[in-house]
């Protein structure tokens, strides 16, 4: 599971909207070093954020913020590949690298 933290976001120029929210839906308690899993970014501001929220995880889950993120763009760039392969049915190089 991926995190975040209040000063990440933060520092990584969160909107202030969002970020008040979350402050404000964590809680007094919470401290800005804190680590948020990103599910809960997800239950409380929705997938634009959570999505976002991607580019502010914590340091040693940047491999694994890196290995999603890819397998994130083949699963969208493979949803429209039909589109692409009918507009350039001789390009076989977006299928080439969503397989690879």
């Amino acid at each position: 599971m991926l995190h975040t933290t209040l000063r990440i976001a933060k520092a990584n120029d969160a909107c202030k909207e969002s970020y008040v929210a979350v402050k404000q839906a964590l809680g007094k308690g919470w401290g800005l070093d804190d680590p948020i899993p990103l599910t809960r970014i997800l239950e409380l501001r929705g997938l634009d954020d959570a999505l976002w929220c991607l580019v502010a995880v914590l340091p040693e889950e940047e491999t694994a913020r890196d290995k999603l993120a890819h397998l994130l763009a083949c699963d969208y760039a493979e949803r429209v590949l039909g589109l692409f392969e009918t507009a350039y049915p001789d390009d076989k190089r977006p299928r080439q690298a969503i397989e690879t």
